[in-house]
């Protein structure tokens, strides 16, 4: 059974977080946050995969950057299980700097 995670805030939506791997942050990265309305941590999260992004089309242009694409395709499978393992963390976060309080039920 998934444990959750209520921050309330007063005159404010109670919002959830589950507890343990985060499957819809390591599916859809920054859209995840977006939807969380956790607007730095998508802020980050687009910057790292920007980056990512131009890393790849830079090594593809050039035939003996080939062997850097493989490369930057794990980095980029990493950063996915990354945004899966610690997504719900860097949410609660978000939520605790935002004034919200938690009760776990």
């Amino acid at each position: 059974m998934s444990k959750y995670i209520y921050f309330f805030k007063e005159n404010k939506k109670t919002v959830s977080s589950k507890l343990g791997f985060c499957w819809p942050a390591f599916l859809f990265g920054f859209f995840w946050a977006l939807k969380k309305r956790a607007w730095y941590l998508a802020l980050i999260l687009f910057v790292m995969q920007a980056l990512l992004f131009v890393a790849e089309g830079v090594a593809n242009s050039h035939p003996k950057r080939m062997g850097w694409v493989f490369v930057l395709l794990i980095m980029q499978f990493v950063l996915m299980v990354a945004y899966g393992k610690y997504g719900n963390f860097l949410l609660k976060k978000e939520f605790l700097s935002r004034g919200y309080k938690f009760r776990q039920e």
